[in-house]
């Protein structure tokens, strides 16, 4: 399994997650009232213990969407081959269409990942 490396910014897509960004405002948010500066404070603790939460939070996330993508893309490819072997046993003209609409389905699916 691939894992994002660790100094690097996480991929674009899973920045474009909902789910990603409202986690990331609430955590910039509850970083943001936990920040006092006076004499003696430390933010830069603070500011550690939140990133490495974040990071946690992304890698979760990460790895849930791409087993997600990996599952609907074992359920189109089973599509295909179903399609596909009704059209060995029964070559009907709906079958074949049937067959070509999964394909395009497919193919579209692996587009957008």
């Amino acid at each position: 399994m691939h894992r994002p490396p660790s100094l690097e910014m996480p991929p674009p897509w899973l920045l474009r997650d909902a789910t990603v960004q409202d986690y990331l405002m609430a955590s910039a948010e509850a970083l943001a009232t936990r920040i006092r500066i006076f004499p003696g404070a430390n933010p830069d603790c603070l500011l550690d213990e939140h990133k490495r939460s974040d990071c946690i939070y992304l890698r979760r996330r990460w790895k849930e969407l791409r087993q997600a993508d990996g599952r609907k893309m074992s359920a189109k490819i089973d599509a295909v081959n179903a399609a596909g072997d009704l059209v060995n046993v029964v070559a009907t003209e709906e079958n074949k269409n049937a067959l070509e609409q999964v394909k395009l389905e497919f193919q579209s699916h692996r587009e957008e990942i």
